[in-house]
């Protein structure tokens, strides 16, 4: 997929994917100053995907989690996943909006 300016006036981003070499942790975002080239100990992958920023219809939201204990993040589209927190994972975000299959 080529991303252009047409998907970015769709409400079409970039989830930028990040890791920690040395947890082995993966953070994705749509903010890509967040951490920019990488930050915290993260380096930039690139692009996992395209996602919407904003709900379009029949998207649900991707759901952001993270581990202070571990330093793990944690992505769903399920909240019965996790929940308000499980095994030491707390909701943090709404990173964005997706399809499912």
């Amino acid at each position: 997929m080529v991303f252009n300016g047409e998907d970015r006036q769709r409400g079409i981003v970039p989830l930028l994917r990040y890791i920690n070499p040395q947890t082995g942790d993966h953070y994705y975002t749509i903010h890509g100053r967040e951490l920019g080239n990488g930050a915290n100990g993260y380096n930039l992958e690139g692009p996992a995907c395209y996602i919407f920023k904003i709900r379009v219809d029949g998207s649900v939201p991707l759901l952001e989690y993270y581990n202070n204990r571990s330093g793990d993040h944690f992505y769903t589209t399920d909240k019965r996943e996790l929940g308000h927190g499980f095994e030491g994972y707390q909701f943090t975000k709404v990173a964005g909006f997706v399809f499912l299959r």
